[in-house]
Order: C-alpha cells, then structure tokens, then sequence
C-alpha cells in the first residue's frame, strides 16, 4: 500500500474505513484566542470519524504549548513547532511532518466550529468526489466597538 498522496505528502491508514480528517491550525501568540478554539473543537462530534488535530505553533513567545498540552487529553492532538516566521512554513512543516489522513482541513486559530464539523466536511467530499479544494462560510465575529466597515455589510 502506498502511504503516500499524488503529492508526496504523508497519508496515513484509518482504522475500519472510517472517513479520516486531519486538522492543521498553524498559530503565533496566539494562546488565549487557541484555547478558545480547541475549546470549541472538544464539542465537535467525533463518532465515526477519524480525526487528528495538529497545531503548528510558529515560534510562539507566550504559553501555545502550555494550551496545546492542557488539550492534548482532549482531543486527538498533536504539537508541532516551527521557527522560520510565516503561516506557510508552519503549514507546510505539518505537511511534510504530520500523518496525513485522506482530507486535510487547514483552519485558522481562532475558529469556531459547529458540533457537526466533521461531518459536513465528510457530506461534502463524498457528495463532490472530484472536486480537491472546498471553502465553507466564514461568519466575522468581532466586538461592537471594534467591527469593521465590511463588516457590517451584507
């Protein structure tokens, strides 16, 4: 069995054919806002799926693995650390690093996913198969005081 993608990344095998996501959130001085966000991700269903979860911490000063680690009970985590600054080389070492499973999900730090995350991610890939690249609604949510013009906007 080949345990690589066309793209040369790693792929890893999921147990009993179960869907396989993996997760990579690439942060820098981050730790309050992440914690909320891995917060969300524990009240995100599981059931059926094969999921990782994989924060690529690019060379955070203040305490991202200290969070990361808190949540490593949690959730199907794991710790990445990048030194070279930029949101693509994080991403990128976890591309090259990490196990990847069939669907690869990048995600910001400071997200807020819904309980049914997982699965309207699995719902989209089978209904579409041929398509490689999905984009999902992004809703801002910013203090009163601090929305922006767009923001407001339609």
């Amino acid at each position: 069995m080949n345990n690589h993608s066309s793209s040369g990344f790693p792929l890893e095998a999921t147990a009993n054919n179960a869907p396989g996501i993996t997760v990579l959130i690439a942060t820098h001085n981050r730790a309050g806002v992440l914690s909320e966000t891995l917060e969300a991700f524990t009240r995100v269903e599981r059931s059926g799926i094969d999921c990782s979860i994989a924060v690529i911490d690019n060379n955070s000063t203040d305490s991202t693995a200290e969070v990361v680690k808190e949540y490593g009970t949690r959730l199907p985590l794991s710790y990445l650390k990048e030194t070279r600054p930029g949101k693509s080389c994080a991403l990128n070492k976890a591309l090259r690093e990490c196990a990847l499973k069939e669907i690869v999900v990048f995600t910001d730090d400071d997200v807020t996913p819904t309980p049914n995350w997982f699965q309207e991610i699995v719902s989209s890939v089978d209904k579409w198969p041929r398509i490689d690249v999905f984009g999902g609604k992004v809703e801002p949510i910013c203090p009163e005081s601090e929305q922006p013009d767009r923001a407001l906007q339609d």
